[in-house]
């Protein structure tokens, strides 16, 4: 290997593109910015809100599948100034809380579904300023 990997991107699969599309964007500022045929599957690319953060990719398979949600693997985390509002924002946007805005020492955070129920968390540190 050469060089030193970067991360690039999340991929999601979803089950409406339109409602995920609109969750991503108005909750948390991402943008679509292509869209993909990739064989058994669409891909629509959002562009994240801030430059050099990950790109989200959202997947639906072309056949409709049912989708079915795994334990392997945790929230999708954002570091942001605040959870209050992106947490109300995702709720009202299709989202499903999972655990309400709480203090955690001096950082702050919440849980929340999107449409899909995909957990994403929200995290303010002291010295974050997303």
């Amino acid at each position: 290997m050469t060089g030193k990997p970067a991360q690039a991107f999340v991929k999601l699969f979803v089950s409406d593109f339109e409602e995920s599309a609109r969750f991503y964007e108005t909750a948390l500022g991402f943008t679509v910015q292509r869209k993909i045929d990739a064989g058994e599957f669409d891909e629509w690319i959002l562009a994240p809100p801030h430059p050099g953060s990950l790109r989200l990719i959202l997947c639906r398979w072309k056949d409709a599948r049912a989708l079915t949600p795994g334990n392997m693997h945790g929230p999708l985390g954002f570091l942001l100034d605040d959870v209050d509002a992106v947490h109300q924002a995702m709720l009202a946007n299709g989202g499903r809380n999972l655990a309400a805005p709480m203090d955690m020492g001096a950082a702050r955070v919440a849980i929340a579904a999107d449409p899909d129920g995909h957990p994403i968390e929200l995290l303010r540190m002291p010295s974050a300023h997303a």
